[in-house]
């Protein structure tokens, strides 16, 4: 009987500090395609951002630069900490000395706009807050967008997903692992530039995938935020049919293009802020369109419902009424008087007049 080769293993991309149970990886899969006229997607991987958005771009324009060309699309692994404001460090699992504020608040308030498609995954130093405002993925600013608690996406005909740990096929994982953001360190190499081949009029925006989508739909009656066990049945069941792809297909009227729907629901970062800023949670509209669209439980939702003493107004609304009555907009909770953290526990934002740092 003739030997049946191993599958072939698809391309992984991975950084993390963590044991290797721990460490986040993304695969890119290539979708098959019919057309022969191909051109190269130009990706650019980064290692565990830190919320240091000014120099990574700053360095990859400088990569442009020598490289002669534009990138399509930057992918974030590791720890991004996408820190909207002084109330978002509360939310963040960092040792006090290592908490500091950085720069994607500018991002997230419009001051700057990311010149690159940016994905970001996230790790296990997030502002937790924020994150679960989108647990099924979405924009965190214009032009960066979060994969999600769990999620596939495409682009260029390519899918982005977040495998299991326990991959089929192979034992043995090869991590490779980049540098953090650091315009002290002499050899610093925390980005990677990759080339992919693509079909030339592949679809340069973020796109849902259907198989995915179903199976969030086949899923919809696991989503609970109960503190009792959840029994799974068999995972043949969450299989997606055919007939669950068409009724998908249905409901987005064949468009499974990303909508730039984003709208900020904290109060970006102010340079008067305090230091005792409420944390507070938020609803977030993206969630809801996604999830009214898909017809699933809103996750979002159960989360603000069961915490309705920390709940927030979306920034978005506030601004709203604030233009109609020309007041201030300010989301105010239970503020304390006392600073229980320290000093050290905030770090001061740089302003919006200093340039970006030029890599080395």
């Amino acid at each position: 009987m003739a030997s049946v080769p191993p599958p072939p293993i698809p391309p992984q991309l991975s950084h993390s500090d963590e044991p290797s149970s721990k460490k986040t990886r993304i695969e890119t899969k290539t979708i098959p395609t019919t057309k022969h006229s191909q051109r190269q997607l130009h990706l650019a991987v980064a290692g565990c951002s830190h919320g240091e958005m000014d120099y990574i771009y700053s360095t990859l324009a400088k990569m442009e630069r020598n490289r002669g060309y534009k990138f399509d699309l930057l992918i974030c692994c590791g720890d991004y900490q996408a820190l909207r404001n002084n109330a978002d460090i509360n939310t963040i699992n960092v040792p006090h000395k290592h908490r500091k504020l950085g720069t994607f608040h500018q991002y997230y308030s419009g001051e700057k706009v990311a010149p690159i498609l940016t994905i970001f995954i996230g790790g296990n130093h997030e502002a937790t807050g924020f994150m679960a405002e989108l647990p099924y993925g979405g924009w965190v600013a214009p032009n960066i967008y979060y994969l999600g608690f769990a999620s596939v996406v495409q682009f260029a005909g390519l899918q982005a997903k977040v495998p299991h740990e326990n991959a089929i096929g192979f034992e043995e994982t090869k991590f490779v692992a980049l540098d953090k953001p650091n315009d002290q360190k002499k050899f610093n190499k925390f980005l990677e530039a990759i080339d992919i081949p693509i079909a030339e009029d592949a679809c340069m925006e973020l796109q849902y995938d259907p198989v995915w989508l179903a199976i969030l739909k086949a899923t919809d009656e696991l989503t609970s935020i109960s503190r009792h066990n959840v029994y799974l049945p068999d995972a043949a069941s969450f299989k997606p049919t055919s007939e669950a792809a068409e009724s998908v297909k249905a409901l987005f009227d064949g468009e499974f293009t990303i909508p730039r729907n984003f709208q900020p629901t904290a109060p970006p970062y102010r340079q008067n802020e305090g230091k005792n800023e409420p944390c507070l949670y938020y609803r977030n509209p993206q969630t809801t369109e996604f999830c009214d669209k898909l017809g699933i439980t809103n996750l979002n939702r159960l989360l603000y419902e069961a915490n309705n003493e920390c709940n927030g107004i979306p920034f978005i609304e506030l601004a709203a009424r604030a233009n109609a009555d020309g007041t201030e907009v300010i989301d105010v909770g239970d503020d304390d008087s006392g600073d229980e953290y320290g000093e050290e526990f905030f770090a001061s934002s740089s302003t919006a007049t200093e340039p970006l740092p030029e890599a080395e």
